[in-house]
Order: structure tokens, then sequence, then C-alpha cells
């Protein structure tokens, strides 16, 4: 994949960048150094109403892409197509087609599940195992138009699979990936409308003053280092759940939260937020 910078200053070029990040994190041919991990957990995550059985013991078989042609066929012809934002797939076993929606209307589940019959070229017929359908979206935001899509919200892909994953397995994975996870993390809840400062306010309170020591250790360490970093990028998370200090969950989270703000009101003062680029 090409290298990729972006900033929220427009919404839409945002979302599909996210998409494409989506896409780059679930692909274990990526230079992400996390093989099939995320994906694992991606697919174990999936919501009960989606019905997902595969063995996912054995992924390497699995093509993820972005963007992938649907079409309706009828004669040899093509009838009329569209584009889903990620198919994953063992080819000629089974798929699962994930649309991601922000702010916009489905206009598309419908057709994708009901009318399409080639999914980039290759027959529906073919595959053996199973057909799944995800609808990833806000949730202020109506559910998918086709009854057979599970309805997913971009708040509960968050919280119980992506911040778990970062939390569970930055410090095994390269500084390089571990940035564009938290990143990505980031911009997911700034879209969403997720990122409230007033957000478990007490709780977060309670967190530092029961593990003040701990987060006093992290604090020294990250001043002692600042003058090593660039002082927007996320190497100051990284610094956080690596650390040899932070055994509890709950304080990695806290600290998690805490640097990711010291990065937000790092990038409103002047400089301008850097994205750490994909791939590479």
């Amino acid at each position: 994949m090409d290298v990729i910078e972006y900033s929220l200053g427009a919404q839409r070029k945002a979302e599909v960048y996210i998409n494409r990040l989506f896409a780059y994190f679930l692909d274990q041919e990526q230079p992400h150094r996390m093989n099939s991990e995320f994906l694992r957990v991606f697919l174990n995550g999936l919501p009960d109403t989606c019905g997902f059985e595969e063995d996912i013991h054995d992924l390497s078989d699995v093509v993820v892409d972005d963007q992938v042609r649907l079409t309706e066929q009828a004669d040899g012809e093509t009838v009329s197509s569209g584009f889903v934002d990620l198919a994953i797939q063992v080819p000629n076993e089974w798929f699962l087609l994930v649309e991601l929606k922000f702010s916009a209307e489905d206009t598309q589940t419908e057709f994708y599940r009901q009318d399409v019959t080639h999914i980039d070229g290759v027959p529906k017929d073919d595959y053996e195992s199973g057909a799944y359908y995800l609808y990833l979206h806000q949730g202020d935001r109506p559910d998918a138009n086709d009854p057979e899509f599970s309805n997913w919200t971009w708040t509960a892909f968050v919280e119980t699979v992506l911040t778990d994953f970062i939390v569970d397995n930055a410090p095994r994975y390269p500084q390089r990936t571990v940035v564009q996870l938290h990143e990505f993390a980031d911009d997911i809840r700034s879209i969403t409308g997720m990122s409230d400062p007033t957000d478990n306010v007490d709780e977060k309170i309670e967190l530092y003053l029961d593990h003040y020591e701990a987060i006093a250790d992290v604090t020294a360490t990250f001043e002692n280092q600042w003058e090593t970093f660039s002082p927007i990028t996320g190497p100051l998370v990284f610094l956080t759940v690596s650390s040899p200090s932070i055994k509890d969950r709950s304080v990695r989270r806290a600290t998690i939260t805490y640097y990711s703000s010291v990065r937000t009101t790092l990038s409103g003062t002047g400089g301008s937020a850097q994205r750490v680029p994909i791939g590479g």
C-alpha cells in the first residue's frame, strides 16, 4: 500500500483513509508485523447476529481487499454494480462483506445481499461454506436497510475489540504499528463523536489516585525521553503501554487516555498533526 498521511480537516477524506487503514490492519500480508492477530481478534469479536461460524485457527488463506467491485450479472452481462468497503474471504469457501458508514445513509446493503451475483468477478455460488454481511455504523444513525446485515456500532468495535487489542498487544509490535493503531482509534472517536472530554472524568480521577506511583513513574520516563520524540507523534503512547511499571489493564487504559489527550492538545498548539505513514 502507498504511503498515507492524512488529517481530519476534511471528514470525507478522513473516512476514506480510515477505511484503508482498516483494510491494512486486517491484511496479514501487509508490513505491520501483526501477522493475522488483528484479523483473528476482529473475526472473534463479530456480533453474534453476524452468525460467523468459520474455523479461524488457520487464517493463512484469508484474503482482505478494500473497495471490491460487486456486480449483478445476467446472461453474462453486467446489469448493475457497486463497491463494498471491505471484503474478507477464503476463496471458494466463505466471504464477509463489510460496509463502513459514518454520517452517510445506507443505499447499498439491499443490493449487495439480494441482487449481487459476483464478488470481484467470482460467482457468489462458488463459495461453499458461508456468506456473511456486516454493517459498521455510528450509534446515532439507522441500521442497515437489509435485515440480513449484522449491525455493529463504531463505539462497540472500539470499546470491545480495538482498545483491548492495543492494550494487550502493543508492547510486542513495532512502534510504527502501535502509533498507527492509536491514531486509528483516535480518528474513529473523533469522527463518530466519541471524544467527549467530560466522559468518564470521575473514573479517570479515581484511577489516577489509586495508581499514582505507577503513573508518576511513566510520567518521569516520558519527561526524560521528551527531547528524543517529535512533540506530536505517537511514541508518547507507545511509551506508556510498554512501561514495565504498568501491569494493570485499567492503569494502562488510563495512561493511554492521558497521553492521547496530550497528543491532541499538542496538535492544537500550532503544529500540524503528523501521521505515521502506512507501509514502508
